[in-house]
């Protein structure tokens, strides 16, 4: 019979710096990725015009 291991795979934690604030995944894109950087803010404009991403929930607050 085959034995299952019951305990949850080991966390691994990644260390990494972004920046804080609304546009912290977009901020955090290379200089070199700006269609990339683009869409992302266009995306999130969109979102804040449709009422789904308001300041608050973009910050994480």
């Amino acid at each position: 019979m085959l034995k299952t291991n019951s305990a949850p795979p080991p966390l691994q934690i990644l260390n990494y710096k972004m920046p804080i604030g609304d546009y912290a995944v977009g901020a955090a894109f290379r200089k070199e990725d700006d269609a990339l950087r683009h869409a992302f803010d266009d995306t999130h404009r969109q979102l804040m015009q449709d009422g789904r991403c308001t300041r608050s929930s973009a910050s994480g607050a």
